[in-house]
């Protein structure tokens, strides 16, 4: 079924539906990695820090709404590495720090969108590559990704030693 929704920068008084929209995928992270980290309902994320976010410079959050209903949000970032950072090659990118979508809104093209407008936001910041980190557990974000065009650049693993 399609669902009419429009990408636009997320304002202010999104904040409300942005928070809410972290609780299912922040539940996700929690069970799927309990020992990094813990569900927004143990500590709910701060509307403080996603109104800088909004701000800039160098951030945005992009949001997906149907009207006023906030149906996802994606974060990004633009990070810099300099050249006395050695030994990585100096450059821009931009990060995408998290996408989101509400579940009752999922597999209607939404991420997709989200991620097409958070490519072309970091194009107009003058960089050339957006990256992003997505836990294995995630496995619909995963896929998401992959038919996206992402290509896994490097694996961290862990060993938990009891």
């Amino acid at each position: 079924m399609s669902l009419a929704f429009d990408i636009r920068t997320a304002r202010v008084a999104d904040i409300p539906a942005i928070v809410e929209l972290f609780g299912p995928i922040d539940e996700l992270h929690s069970a799927g990695a309990p020992y990094a980290f813990r569900g927004s309902a143990a500590v709910p994320r701060s509307a403080q820090r996603i109104e800088e976010l909004i701000a800039g410079p160098g951030t945005t959050i992009l949001v997906a709404a149907a009207g006023e209903r906030v149906l996802g949000q994606v974060g990004i970032e633009i990070v810099t590495i300099s050249a006395d950072r050695m030994p990585f090659v100096p450059r821009r990118y931009a990060l995408v720090n998290d996408l989101m979508v509400a579940s009752d809104a999922q597999r209607r093209g939404i991420g997709g969108a989200l991620m097409t407008a958070a490519e072309r936001w970091s194009i107009g910041q003058g960089v050339d590559a957006v990256e992003l980190t997505v836990w294995e557990f995630n496995q619909n974000a995963l896929h998401l990704y992959e038919r996206l065009g992402y290509a896994t650049q490097m694996r961290r693993l862990r060993r938990v030693l009891t």
